[in-house]
Order: structure tokens, then sequence, then C-alpha cells
């Protein structure tokens, strides 16, 4: 299954963001930035596993240098609280190989930003961890020939608050509508599934610049996978019944907690817990001699219900799920 997830940040000074160590992060690279005199060394990066800049028609080929194109970024905005780019981060489907990754990346890269004026550096990043993902580093600014425009391209951001985009859905549905028609052109078995549980990077003893961008990443991630917990009860359902064939509510309780950015005693956590007990799939065993109540889904439940009726062995059903008890 496709993920529909994606989402916009922007990167400011004010947050002591630069766009060259944005870039060179991002891409692998090693950058110097003109403006602080600061050389950003990421090279050794092996996730990366490819990156590109696409420019819009009639762009100088100059600025297909990574460190020209995001000096002249940086020279652009004159002002020590400026709005310097925009990074967008596609989930990418596991099932389709490096090359259609790199497709799709390009694709949705030259039809919302490239094709409307604005340069992109697209990189790939997969550690083979079941998480490949885009990002898309996009400026504000169209790009005229040999100049930035005098005016950012307002007029194609959706609403922005705290660096991040309100309008999440939109975002969402663009990718997921974009993934959709690339399925059926290629004519590929795939369909975009809201059911995913993302995970974190690890942010390690990295230096100081690293930390910065894992960080914002992880809490991008912390986003959609709070977004996914909190509006499609089907999603955390779906992964418990992946590791537990029988679970207990505390085995609920933790996965919520993982997915809620909030303390175990607030109103959106406890209502969480007591709506996915009530989720119509969840089926309750009973409580044993230590009162412990377990549960399983109604799926799990069927799908022993028919392996065991298939062989005679009815009563065997009632043993299996009472020895989870």
């Amino acid at each position: 299954m496709a993920i529909a997830f994606a989402r916009v940040s922007i990167h400011t000074r004010s947050k002591g963001h630069s766009a060259v160590a944005a870039s060179a992060y991002r891409t692998a690279s090693k950058l110097f930035d003109e403006r602080t005199g600061t050389d950003y060394d990421y090279s050794r990066r092996r996730e990366v596993v490819f990156s590109e800049i696409m420019l819009p028609e009639g762009a100088s080929e100059k600025f297909q240098q990574r460190e020209f194109l995001w000096n002249e970024v940086e020279r652009a905005e004159t002002r020590k609280n400026s709005q310097l780019c925009k990074d967008v981060v596609l989930a990418l489907p596991k099932e389709l190989s490096t090359v259609e990754h790199i497709e799709l990346a390009r694709r949705f890269a030259q039809t919302h930003f490239v094709d409307n004026g604005l340069p992109c550096d697209i990189a790939i990043h997969d550690d083979k961890d079941g998480n490949p993902h885009a990002h898309i580093l996009v400026t504000l600014r169209r790009l005229q020939g040999e100049y930035f425009a005098k005016h950012k391209a307002r007029d194609l951001n959706p609403t922005f608050a705290k660096g991040f985009v309100v309008e999440g859905d939109y975002w969402n549905e663009q990718w997921r509508s974009f993934q959709t028609d690339y399925f059926q052109e290629k004519k590929i078995d795939l369909a975009v599934d809201l059911n995913h549980l993302i995970s974190e990077k690890h942010e390690g003893r990295n230096r100081d610049e690293a930390n910065h961008y894992l960080r914002e990443e992880n809490q991008l991630i912390r986003e959609a996978r709070e977004e996914l917990a909190l509006h499609d009860l089907d999603n955390p359902l779906n992964q418990l019944s992946l590791s537990h064939s029988v679970f207990t509510r505390k085995d609920i309780e933790k996965l919520l907690f993982k997915s809620i950015q909030s303390d175990t005693t607030s109103t959106a956590y406890l209502n969480q817990v007591a709506q996915f007990l009530a989720h119509k799939d969840v089926i309750s065993l009973g409580v044993n001699d230590s009162g412990v109540e377990s549960f399983t889904t109604s799926h799990q439940y069927i799908a022993e219900s028919r392996l065991l009726s298939r062989w005679g062995k009815e009563d065997a059903l009632k043993d299996f799920f009472s020895n989870h008890l």
C-alpha cells in the first residue's frame, strides 16, 4: 500500500535556518554558506540515494549548481527574520523501485512548483527501514532568467502557522491523487492507504545542525502519526493486530500514547482509548482470574474460527483465546 502523507514546512532565519544548510543536509552535499561563512558537510550520509535540481523554463543554467542556487536564495532575502524556502516531504511507496520513486518526485515537483516558476532541489532518502521518502526543497521566489523575482510567490502558498501547513489535508489529497493517477497510468497494482504508523528517525549524537534537521523531520512525522490516530482508528487497530493476535487495554494505551502527542490524563487521549475499545472490529474475550480483560479483532477471530472448524476442532478455538487471557 502507498501512503497519503505529504507535509510542507517553512525555513526561516528567525529559527536559525539556512537554505544552504538545508540543501546540504537533504542532498548529502558539502556546501559553503557565503552569508555566514560556514561549511556544511553532510557528504557521508548514505541514505540519500538520489538528488537533482530542477529549474523552470528560461532559468540560467548556472543555478544548476547547488551551492550557487541556495546562496542566491540567501542573498535575495535581506531581513533577519526572512522566510527562505519550503521543504516538501513525501512518503514514497516502499513497493516501488528507486527509479519509480525518482519519477514520482520529479513529476510532483514539476507539476506543483517548477511549472509555476519555482526551482526545486530534490532528494530521495531510503535507509532500507521501510520508510522511503522524498524531500523537495523549493524556493519562495520565482526564478526569472538570472534573477529571483522581487516579490515572493505567495499566490502559490497554502496557509501557514508556526512553520507548518495548516491545510494538511490539502497536501495529503494532492499526493494521494497524484500517486493514484501514476499507478493507473503505469498499470501498477497499488492503492493509497491511510493505515500506516510512520516511524521516527533516531536523532543520536550528530552535530547540532544535523540534530536540528532530524528534530524538524521527526516533528513532521509525529504530526502525521497523530493526525492518522485521531481521524482514523483503523490505523492503530491494524498496527496492533499485526503484532498481537490478542491484546489488553495496556497494549492499546501504549500504542495510542506513542501516536498522540498528549499525556495519559488528557481528554483527547482518554477519548481515543474509549473509542478504540468501542470499535466495531474489537471483540472482548472476557476477563481472566487476574482481572485482566483481553481483546482481539473480528478479522482475527473469524480467521481462527474458520481454520479450527476446518479441522473439526471448535473447542480448540476457545482454548486458543483463553490461553491468552
